[in-house]
């Protein structure tokens, strides 16, 4: 079992893993760094949390969108087709400004992200209070 795990596409060989650990390190850094400020400034009442924890999936969804980009291209793509991830990157690119190939579609998932983490540091702040 582990045996085919290891040399299948989509587990532990190299099929982005690198490329989500340059996403989610600083993503996470960025989003419990930024809650914390915004709590400290605000104070821990439910509107406070709401607020911080909305705006810290934001500016952690800012953060990593461009990797996240690149990642899924590179999974996405058949095995044959990158050499490696500077190749991705500037197949991504050619003859496009880089600004807008990275950030197409992130406003949806700045919307998407609000409530989403506004429910999550509310559940775990009621939670934490009992």
């Amino acid at each position: 079992m582990l045996r085919s795990l290891v040399g299948s596409e989509m587990c532990i060989r190299d099929r982005g893993m690198l490329l989500c650990l340059c996403r989610d390190i600083p993503s996470f850094g960025v989003f419990f760094g930024s809650y914390e400020l915004s709590c400290g400034l605000l104070g821990k009442s439910y509107p406070a949390m709401l607020f911080s924890g909305g705006m810290a999936g934001v500016l952690s969804w800012i953060v990593s969108y461009p990797v996240d980009v690149l990642k899924t291209h590179w999974q996405n793509a058949s095995s044959d087709k990158y050499k490696n991830y500077r190749e991705c990157y500037r197949s991504l690119v050619a003859g496009k400004r880089p600004g807008v190939v990275f950030s197409r579609g992130s406003v949806s998932y700045t919307h998407l992200t609000l409530p989403t983490k506004r429910i999550v540091e509310i559940s775990g702040a009621a939670v934490s209070v009992k």
